[in-house]
């Protein structure tokens, strides 16, 4: 009954991304319990920086700085989250490569403890799964089996011989692990911007919804967020959406915001260019 519960919440805040903004907050408000909200989805980098550094990432992290999230912080942003909804039903711990912090164990409690409720997952490329295992990952692993939380590894070529040890790993430490595979990426930014804002962020919620959040802040998606990597290193001025402050907003705004488009759809191209997966990043290879 919970679970079937939990997919009809979930469909319902699906339907209410599709309607125009005032009228998915109504449907919202008229179905889901009352009290504090639910969130559906949220995800945030443990690490900006990475191991593999794809073409096309949509994080930036062939171009940001070695970065790793402050455990601190954390504490406080999941505190404040509780304090406005009564879950979040999928959070997934990422990067950049999130097993690259050495605290990542710490993390994953701290979520885990805010939100005994939700499908909680680490999404990795896979390289630090690889044996042999270092002492944070061994830590990680252990602490993930006793939370149950899951792994989520996007099995990418240069660690695709490598999956039978991985899931060998996961198996051993009794972690659930999910795989995705992925050979291509994508191209979608204007260099100049240009596109229909609704009409990008209409095309866009289609297909992904992944809210993100940065220090105290929750942004509509990590390309919004984490632009300036990308504009530092090619001389673009693509903008940076602000965000919004999860300490002064309240639960409802929150979620109308993540309703709302920002000016950084500009630039984001309701289409796109797929490519095969490289790691031999080129400025070019994020434009249209």
């Amino acid at each position: 009954m919970r679970r079937l519960k939990g997919i009809v919440l979930g469909w319902l805040y699906r339907v209410s991304l599709a309607l125009p903004p005032k009228i998915g907050m109504y449907v919202l408000n008229r179905t889901l319990p009352r009290g504090r909200p639910v969130l559906d989805y949220l995800e945030l980098h443990l690490a900006d920086h990475c191991n593999l550094n794809c073409a096309g990432c949509l994080h930036y992290a062939p171009f940001a700085d070695k970065r790793f999230a402050d455990i601190e912080v954390f504490k406080c942003d999941f505190k404040r989250l509780k304090e406005l909804f009564s879950n979040i039903r999928h959070i997934r711990l990422k990067g950049g490569e999130p097993l690259l912090n050495p605290k990542a164990a710490e993390f994953v409690r701290i979520a885990r403890d805010s939100f005994p409720k939700s499908a909680i997952r680490v999404v990795t490329n896979g390289l630090k799964l690889v044996p042999p295992l270092d002492d944070p990952v061994l830590k990680l692993l252990a602490v993930m089996q006793e939370t149950h939380v899951g792994v989520d590894w996007t099995k990418y070529p240069p660690v695709a011989s490598r999956e039978d040890a991985i899931k060998k790993v996961c198996s051993e430490a009794g972690v659930d692990l999910r795989i995705t595979e992925n050979s291509t990426f994508m191209a979608r930014l204007l260099r100049k911007g240009g596109a229909g804002i609704l009409r990008s962020f209409k095309w866009c919620r289609k297909r992904m919804y992944c809210p993100i959040l940065y220090n105290g802040r929750i942004y509509t998606c990590a390309p919004a967020r984490y632009a300036g990597y990308y504009n530092r290193r090619a001389g673009t001025h693509i903008p940076e959406e602000p965000g919004i402050d999860i300490y002064k907003a309240t639960a409802n705004e929150i979620l109308f915001y993540l309703m709302s488009p920002s000016f950084s759809c500009s630039h984001c191209a309701a289409g796109m260019r797929q490519f095969p997966w490289k790691s031999n990043a080129k400025l070019e290879d994020w434009i249209l």
